[in-house]
């Protein structure tokens, strides 16, 4: 994940002091190896893992995006509206409201109209790279199913649940979509909407480096 490193040390640092503990108490808190935080504060690592600092920014009890770049948060002020973001599962076909929690962010972040309807994907393969990558972390509007304008989407085709780029065509009185992976390796294809399962839009994506 790419992002400014004083930035993550300010804001650790502060919230720490907020709550009292040091670098070694936050690893074990965070089950994280204490390395790893004290690389991070003495500005040796400058591009720590995405998973590591939502650990992190859970202990701290801020948002990941506060930690890392979201400047709209003011810090000192006691982030009291911290939102889990469960994984995005399908249960009996149908989208999960509970499950797994790996990333927790502020309710004050307009990323959506309902905060709510967000779930947190892991990237699997290489179907849509250069975009995005294997094991890359994306932030899903489930309430966000239409393909009109285009984006990026996670849909259930053949092989369960996949990421591809859906564009809007329009065959006499049908809606097509254009079916699109952004690995040229990877053919895409045409179909009508009725027989395609949209699950959501990505709107915003991590990436470890």
């Amino acid at each position: 994940m790419k992002t400014s490193n004083s930035i993550i040390v300010t804001r650790m640092k502060h919230q720490m002091d907020k709550m009292g503990i040091n670098a070694r108490e936050l690893a074990n808190r965070a089950e994280v190896g204490k390395s790893f935080v004290y690389d991070i504060l003495s500005g040796k690592s400058t591009n720590p893992t995405s998973k590591k600092l939502m650990a992190i920014a859970k202990v701290l009890n801020v948002s990941l995006s506060y930690l890392i770049s979201d400047d709209s948060y003011i810090c000192g002020q006691g982030n009291t509206n911290i939102l889990p973001v469960y994984n995005l599962e399908l249960e009996n076909g149908q989208i999960s409201s509970s499950g797994d929690v790996n990333l927790y962010l502020s309710s004050n972040i307009n990323l959506t109209p309902n905060m709510k309807d967000l779930r947190v994907y892991h990237v699997k393969g290489d179907s849509m790279i250069p975009t995005l990558m294997n094991q890359d972390i994306v932030l899903v509007d489930i309430s966000d199913k239409s393909p009109h304008p285009a984006g990026l989407f996670v849909i259930v085709d053949s092989v369960g649940i996949s990421i591809r780029r859906l564009e809007y065509l329009k065959d006499s009185n049908k809606i097509k979509l254009h079916v699109v992976s952004d690995n040229k390796k990877y053919s895409s294809y045409e179909c009508h909407l009725e027989d395609m399962e949209i699950l959501g839009r990505i709107i915003w994506y991590a990436r470890s480096v």
